[in-house]
């Protein structure tokens, strides 16, 4: 009995916890970037486009914890972009990004 609790509480924990995965498809435009976004469920597919700085390339990523983990040629460096809710907009190494499209 005391074990169906725990697993109860555990699992509505997770549940609480989770958040689901934006829609952030579509492009998104900073300065001196553009993102090139494609989502499946909590996966997405960014290709940024920069060229004259270093966060060029294809990326891929999951949505956890409120931020994209990436994976990717300047992820060493800048590993997550953060999704702000409030704002709609996306943050990636120093950058801030606005959707342009959808």
């Amino acid at each position: 009995m005391i074990r169906v609790a725990v697993i109860s509480a555990v699992v509505l924990l997770l549940v609480a916890c989770s958040s689901s995965a934006p829609d952030l498809a579509g492009t998104w435009k900073s300065e001196r970037t553009t993102l090139t976004i494609s989502q499946q469920s909590n996966s997405y597919k960014i290709v940024a486009e920069n060229p004259k700085g270093i966060l060029g390339g294809n990326y891929t990523s999951e949505f956890r914890d409120g931020k994209l983990g990436l994976k990717g040629p300047i992820a060493p460096l800048c590993g997550d972009m953060k999704y702000v809710v409030e704002t709609g907009k996306l943050y990636f190494c120093g950058e801030e990004f606005t959707r342009t499209t959808k």
